[in-house]
């Protein structure tokens, strides 16, 4: 491999601040192109509206990445937005959890996207989405990660939930993606992760090359799992 170093950048005219992506980009074997779905992409303004949003890009060979204008999101700083917006139940939602699944017999339903802890959507492209009203809840906080064994056809869901030091891992997969298995928690900070977090907090105390810290309230340290991404 050779490096070529980014590819997608936020905008920052429009005042974005990153780039980030909860699951892999997929290659659509029939359209031969890369997707990749970016769930940072919302400007603060439509954010500051009830309007979030997932920006979405296509690439014929991952290094130059295009944003195609979808017309789902009307926005006067930028009309030919490249931005997906789910509504469900008059509420917008962020397309951010997507997977790719090439054996689902109904090209309606190829890409299907995890939206926990409010339900599922499925789309035959990756852009137009629309929600699934049957299937379970997955009870989540405000991350999640979503990914699709093919060999296995298995759908599998990392989410947060609570754990002995607070946030925490749990798993959650579907070989149907109706019915899911909650296998309970998977991964969570420990008593060894909250000393070291105390080592690496006095350390930072004591490097004076560091901007010095506002506040310090030694009863509210804590080490946590914020998310888990599993390919």
């Amino acid at each position: 491999p050779a490096k070529k170093g980014a590819v997608i950048r936020p905008n920052w005219h429009l005042g974005v601040q990153s780039v980030q992506v909860r699951t892999a980009p997929v290659w659509d074997a029939q359209q031969k192109i890369f997707k990749f779905w970016d769930c940072a992409a919302t400007p603060p303004d439509l954010h500051a509206a009830g309007k979030p949003c997932t920006g979405y890009y296509e690439s014929r060979d991952g290094l130059h990445w295009f944003q195609p204008a979808l017309g789902q999101i009307a926005y006067e700083r930028w009309p030919q937005n490249n931005y997906i917006s789910l509504i469900a139940d008059g509420r917008h939602l962020r397309a951010d959890y997507v997977v790719f699944d090439p054996t689902d017999p109904d090209p309606s339903r190829r890409y299907k996207c995890a939206l926990p802890p409010i339900g599922f959507a499925v789309s035959p492209d990756g852009r137009q989405w629309k929600m699934l009203p049957e299937g379970p809840t997955i009870p989540s906080g405000d991350e999640a990660n979503f990914s699709f064994d093919e060999k296995a056809g298995l759908f599998i869901l990392t989410v947060k939930r609570g754990g002995p030091h607070g946030r925490a891992v749990h798993l959650e997969t579907s070989n149907n993606f109706q019915t899911w298995t909650h296998h309970g928690l998977m991964f969570h900070a420990d008593d060894r992760d909250q000393e070291l977090g105390r080592r690496t907090i006095r350390a930072r105390f004591a490097n004076p090359a560091l901007q010095p810290l506002v506040a310090n309230e030694p009863s509210r340290y804590n080490v946590d799992v914020y998310n888990m991404g599993v390919f």
